[in-house]
């Protein structure tokens, strides 16, 4: 993959006046907490943090900085993406493959046809959450509960018809890595991604002192008085392969900075450059039986998002055609731009679907930064 085909600099009065914005939010209570990092590639990186760490007590002195570790959503997805596509590299599964011939449960008359590459671009038909996701959650269930059910459920669509966003796909494609590699996805990630990337503050599954670090997302009282939501020991401990990694801004300035760079940081190569190219690049095209329309608004590469033709207000406003990225129902985000070799990474704890519009302002102050030197 070619990046950074513009020379970019971060320019120093924008990155303050995009800071600027983020405190005003912060003080106005817009945002309870924001940890950012931006950069160019390997040569410039800013990292910026405040607010309050417990956005549910507002007399709880404790702030947030740069090492504090966020719940981040769905940015899991596309690292959970990634760990099957380093299986497909060692020749032990391919994109091709039916999901049926790894969990049996899916070896169904309506699921059979389901493909690995369906699970990785949103396009199997399965749905979002379950019908049963709230008693799944109050009953504390595991993962393998969880994909139990994803087996007996019904489908939106044939698969390959269709693109319905689906976290249930990417329960199934941890339950791959799975039965494919002996080891469960939390530990195949810290072991076979996390620790060569240096990501040391990131994590699938937290519990005890290392769950309490985690910066507190603001939640409704209804939700706050079960025992499954975002901020309860029961969520952070699952490690929801579709929803549940902890993180930090820079540590994801890492994961960014191996996709700019084609699959290597440093010295360290994680992915070829093939695999890199069908994460970022908008693979639901070649779904002949998807209307033009629907390719158009749902522009999936495998695991990440793509900037493309319609779906511009998912990650930014000023972002060319070529950036990919995604967000996350806690509050966060981050895109990446090969044609400047830029990136942002984005943290709050403000649930997306009341902050989204801010967020956006937020992505698009980030990206003026980024200027031709």
């Amino acid at each position: 993959m070619a990046t950074n085909s513009i020379s970019t600099t971060l320019d120093t009065k924008r990155w303050q006046a995009a800071l600027q914005w983020v405190h005003r939010a912060v003080e106005s209570g817009q945002f309870p907490a924001v940890s950012l990092c931006a950069g160019v590639a390997d040569r410039i990186e800013r990292r910026h943090a405040e607010g309050r760490f417990d956005a549910m007590n507002p007399a709880d002195p404790a702030t947030v900085a740069p090492e504090t570790p966020f719940l981040v959503a769905s940015l899991t997805k596309p690292i959970t993406v990634m760990a099957v596509l380093m299986l497909v590299e060692r020749g032990l599964v391919r994109i091709n493959d039916r999901i049926a011939d790894f969990v049996p449960g899916m070896n169904r008359p309506d699921k059979n046809s389901i493909r690995i590459r369906h699970l990785m671009s949103h396009t199997s038909g399965l749905p979002d959450m379950l019908p049963e996701n709230e008693r799944l959650r109050a009953d504390h269930a595991s993962l393998a509960k969880f994909v139990e059910e994803i087996c007996k459920c019904d489908l939106l669509f044939e698969p390959g018809t269709g693109v319905s966003y689906q976290s249930m796909g990417t329960a199934l494609l941890a339950e791959l890595v799975h039965q494919v590699s002996g080891r469960q996805i939390g530990d195949f990630l810290k072991t076979e991604i996390f620790e060569p990337l240096g990501m040391n503050a990131t994590d699938l599954g937290v519990q005890g002192e290392d769950a309490r670090k985690v910066a507190r997302i603001r939640i409704s009282k209804e939700k706050a008085a079960t025992n499954w939501h975002w901020n309860s020991p029961y969520w952070l401990g699952l490690g929801a392969p579709w929803g549940g990694l902890t993180s930090t801004a820079s540590d994801l300035g890492r994961l960014a900075r191996l996709f700019l760079g084609g699959g290597v940081l440093g010295r360290t190569r994680l992915l070829s450059n093939q695999s890199v190219a069908l994460m970022t690049s908008s693979q639901v095209q070649s779904y002949t039986r998807i209307s033009e329309e629907d390719q158009k608004i749902n522009s999936w590469g495998l695991g990440w998002r793509i900037f493309g033709l319609g779906v511009g207000s998912n990650l930014g406003e000023l972002l060319p055609a070529e950036a990919f990225g995604h967000h996350g129902a806690t509050g966060t985000l981050m895109w990446m731009d090969p044609l400047r070799g830029a990136y942002a990474v984005i943290l709050t704890t403000q649930p997306y679907d009341l902050s989204g519009p801010m967020l956006m302002k937020l992505s698009n102050a980030i990206s003026a930064a980024f200027v031709a030197e």
